[in-house]
């Protein structure tokens, strides 16, 4: 906003439109939907007012924000297997559609939900919900281990999770991956 007062200090009318970018984050540890954009434009006001004094068109990108909750993949368990002392899981998900999560793991980590092969979605007999107890018809109690999730392409870092404690997977299983409908396949 400075550099544009600057420039148009010396050309008026010069620099018309900004371009603010996003930057809004999103929640992918749970289902919170973080700070709303009224609250965003509340705090964009007070920080920089002049953007409102109508002399700028203000253009923002919140493809992210308004897009990763409202999308899920669900891949099929093609197999399961006990290598160098990990469970290791092979689906249909993994770097060809969250390229992400697989090249900076640390800092992108999508929720995986566990259904068995009939749809049923399984959970820990110490979930805190309960949801095992509550209908045996639509959940399925299962013991929790770490795992990782393997892709379909052929290189070794084609892993969606590494080393997470999830409900036992087993072959014919589905993953539904969460907060899929950003930064994933999406993007191309």
């Amino acid at each position: 906003l400075e550099l544009a007062e600057e420039i148009n200090a010396q050309r008026e009318g010069q620099v018309s439109v900004l371009d603010i970018g996003g930057g809004l984050s999103v929640d992918y540890d749970g289902d919170g939907l973080g700070i709303t954009f009224g609250e965003y434009a509340r705090r964009l006001r007070e920080a920089a007012p002049a953007l409102f004094s109508e002399r700028y068109v203000i253009v923002t990108e919140f493809g992210r924000k308004l897009n990763a909750k409202f999308g899920w993949f669900a891949a099929q368990v093609e197999y399961t297997k006990r290598a160098g002392g990990r469970n290791i899981v092979l689906s249909q998900a993994g770097a060809d559609m969250f390229c992400r999560p697989v090249y900076l793991p640390g800092k992108w980590r999508h929720r995986i939900d566990v259904h068995d092969a009939k749809g049923r979605r399984k959970f820990s007999p110490s979930s805190t919900a309960h949801e095992c107890d509550v209908n045996l018809q639509t959940a399925v109690c299962v013991e929790t281990v770490r795992q990782d999730i393997g892709g379909p392409l052929c290189f070794s870092g084609d892993l969606l999770a590494v080393d997470r404690e999830l409900p036992r997977i087993e072959r014919g299983d589905w993953l539904v991956v969460r907060d899929a409908g950003a930064y994933t396949l999406s993007m191309y």
